[in-house]
């Protein structure tokens, strides 16, 4: 009994024999994946939608189709769902705060895109940039918001839009405003039309890098007839 109790015991100290780690099974270094996953300098891109709407699930399958035109363009990609506020500019006035957590959680450059919006071509202008804003200019001088760059050096620059973005005012017109009378500017740069441009059944596609969907409640009015997220 002595001896087998020994033998037990030399069993239970014996070392483990070690796994055969050959450079062909080891794993991929964070770097490796990093590498692997997105470019580093590419921004990830963001969108938001309200889970409720007076619109049905109009946002849910917007959200569907962007999110294909993402993975169809190998881009990295996240989306946020909030909860309805009952009103659609107080909606659209949680984008500096979606865009600001996005810019502190991943401390990444950020390219924010609205949820009724598609990725027809990959976006160039964003694969080497060298400002830290970027949006479209229109020949009014109106600011368009519907397609957003920010790198990390403008955080602070979202943390002020954020602050003055509460009330009933479109984020477009904070957004110029707090540009114009902040004592921080970021470098911008003025994108191309066809980054920020409204679809309907009358647009050019064929140069058109990221298109924007006219809502079906407000088409009439402005005498074009919608494209609908499942018909792009």
């Amino acid at each position: 009994i002595a001896q087998l109790k020994q033998q037990v015991v030399h069993r239970k100290a014996a070392p483990s024999k070690k796994p055969d780690v050959s450079p062909k099974t080891a794993p991929m270094s964070n770097k490796d994946l990093i590498q692997i996953a997105h470019k580093p300098q590419f921004p990830i891109i963001v969108t938001a939608y309200t889970v409720t709407s007076h619109l049905g699930d109009y946002y849910k399958k917007s959200i569907a189709r962007f999110t294909w035109s993402c993975i169809k363009h190998d881009l990295k990609h996240i989306v946020y769902p909030l909860n309805g506020v009952g009103d659609w500019v107080k909606g659209c006035n949680l984008k500096p705060t979606v865009i600001l957590d996005a810019l502190e959680t991943f401390k990444q450059p950020i390219l924010w895109v609205d949820a009724d919006a598609v990725i027809l071509k990959h976006p160039a202008a964003f694969d080497n940039p060298s400002f830290d804003m970027a949006l479209h200019v229109q020949g009014s001088g109106h600011w368009l918001s519907g397609t957003l760059y920010f790198s990390d050096n403008a955080t602070n620059f979202v943390k002020e839009w954020k602050k003055v973005t509460t009330t009933s005012t479109p984020d477009e017109i904070t957004l110029l405003n707090i540009y114009r009378n902040s004592g921080i500017k970021p470098k911008m740069y003025s994108l191309p039309p066809e980054y920020n441009q409204v679809v309907h059944t009358g647009t050019d596609l064929t140069k058109l890098v990221i298109g924007h969907y006219i809502r079906p409640d407000i088409a009439p009015s402005r005498g074009v007839k919608p494209i609908l997220p499942s018909d792009l």
